[in-house]
């Protein structure tokens, strides 16, 4: 029996540590490549160590596309400020594991002036943004960040934490290249109301559940005393859709406005279809209009 339990316990240890090598051997190899934050949707491969940076943004994708299509060195230039993006799009990423990024880029010793979080209605009321599972799986394997994240408390820890492992070992994980995409060009013509309204259903899945938005009230308010902890001031704004308001907005805008924080609403700004990729991005022109015309005014040097 000691011999068999013995010979398990081997076993066990032997095909841990060959998982480990791998998981780590393949995200070696993914980050022989150099990531800037305009290269890749994930965060640890841009997270520098002990740096500092003037701004952060946090959100879901509408923080992302300051970034995205090679945005982020030409959004830096007009702002004068080197920026770090942790927003996460793709709906894997709600406030609570923002929060997490936050957390983990101040344990690596980041110092940032100002944490700009990019905020809408669906943030707030979409449930399923904390509840995604697929959140990491463009980061690396790295074992501070999963240790960390053990201990951080979260909805469907298990599978998101099994996914991210799984994903390691995937094709589309060991091809994985800084994407070299320069512009988006795409544009919009007008507003279509049918796409707008399939987009609002999508988005509110989980209907406007109070119980859901005090849940991310309360993880928002954790990630101010955090930055708080760490000297960093913090913003909030509401970025334009070719629609203007999401439903919601009244309530939610509201809410953040009570938090003393400066908060600053451009959701109606702008209402020109050509600067869109869809009813609530913007392209390229689009963001460096957006990024000149109006933030330059309250996050420029």
């Amino acid at each position: 029996m000691k011999k068999f339990l013995l010979k398990t316990v081997l076993i066990t240890c032997l095909f841990v540590g060959l998982l480990t090598s791998g998981l780590v051997g393949i995200s070696v190899w993914v980050k022989r490549n150099h990531f800037e934050n305009q290269h890749t949707e994930g965060n640890l491969l841009v997270i520098k160590p002990d740096h500092h940076y003037d701004l952060a943004f946090m959100g879901i994708s509408h923080a992302r596309m300051f970034s995205r299509y090679a945005n982020h060195p030409k959004v830096e230039a007009i702002l004068g400020k080197d920026i770090l993006n942790l927003g996460r799009g793709g709906g894997s990423c709600g406030v609570n594991e923002q929060l997490f990024y936050l957390q983990y880029a101040y344990s690596q010793g980041v110092k940032i002036d100002t944490l700009v979080y990019v905020v809408s209605p669906v943030l707030m009321y979409a449930g399923f943004l904390n509840r995604a599972t697929d959140t990491f799986n463009s980061e690396p394997f790295e074992f501070g960040f999963l240790w960390q994240y053990l201990r951080f408390p979260a909805e469907n820890k298990q599978v998101r934490i099994w996914s991210y492992m799984r994903s390691k070992f995937g094709p589309h994980w060991v091809r994985t290249a800084p994407d070299t995409k320069e512009v988006m060009t795409d544009s919009l013509t007008g507003l279509d109301s049918l796409v707008v309204q399939q987009g609002f259903k999508d988005s509110y899945k989980d209907g406007f559940n109070d119980t859901i938005f005090q849940y991310n009230a309360q993880q928002m308010e954790a990630t101010i005393a955090l930055a708080e902890q760490h000297n960093t001031a913090v913003i909030f704004f509401f970025p334009p859709a070719l629609f203007g308001q999401w439903p919601g907005h009244a309530e939610t805008l509201a809410y953040f406005q009570k938090l003393g924080k400066p908060c600053y609403d451009f959701s109606e700004v702008i209402k020109e279809p050509r600067l869109y990729y869809d009813n609530h991005h913007l392209n390229s022109e689009g963001v460096m209009l957006f990024t000149e015309g109006y933030l330059r005014a309250v996050l420029g040097r």
